[in-house]
């Protein structure tokens, strides 16, 4: 059952301060519930549709963040995308993205400008 903060507010009787560590834990406990593995998988059958048409897709990261479910995928064309679903339609800013998409590709190019595949070795530029 969700804690209601109101009755955090009063601090009388030994209730819990707002933003204590037991509130912290709890509220990201219930935020852990709320992301099913059921959810998981539509988020990637719907990657497999959109993204795989184009290339033959890496899923290198998936990981729950509070709320957002999100996958990394890495193309074989080396461009990086971010999808994600939120329940509470959180916008991510584009400059964010951009910034991940250029350390991301710029961590794939060798030194010599070709690129690198994911275990190190050049690959062909």
């Amino acid at each position: 059952m969700y804690h209601d903060v109101r009755s955090d507010q009063t601090n009388k009787g030994g209730a819990e301060k707002i933003g204590s560590n037991k509130q912290i834990e709890r509220d990201r406990d219930v935020r852990s519930r709320q992301v099913t593995l059921e959810d998981q998988i539509t988020v990637e059958e719907r990657f497999q549709t959109e993204v795989g048409k184009q290339a033959e897709v890496n899923v290198i990261h998936t990981s729950v963040n509070r709320n957002r479910s999100h996958l990394a995928v890495i193309h074989t064309s080396m461009n990086v995308e971010i999808k994600w679903r939120s329940k509470f339609q959180r916008k991510l800013q584009p400059e964010r993205v951009l910034d991940c998409n250029q350390t991301i590709r710029r961590s794939l190019l060798g030194r010599d400008g070709t690129r690198r595949s994911l275990l190190g070795r050049t690959a062909v530029p």
